[in-house]
């Protein structure tokens, strides 16, 4: 039993869900910043820095998000 348990729960095996958890999680909300970003620039005429200042968007993601612009 503790063998097949071994193999299930294989703690290499969990990292890496949890890594990719936490990947999808990082993509998630790029994405929906980005979204945001291009809603604000239409919308209220803000540029893309404006609309990063206005969201708070850090200042090691900016030049992410403003690749996918």
């Amino acid at each position: 039993i503790d063998e097949k348990l071994d193999e299930k729960y294989d703690m290499g095996r969990l990292a890496g869900i949890c890594e990719g958890r936490r990947e999808g999680r990082r993509e998630g909300a790029l994405e929906r910043n980005t979204e945001s970003i291009k809603n604000i620039m239409t919308k209220l005429s803000y540029t893309a820095e404006q609309a990063m200042d206005l969201l708070e968007i850090p200042d090691s993601q900016r030049e992410l998000v403003m690749s996918r612009l």
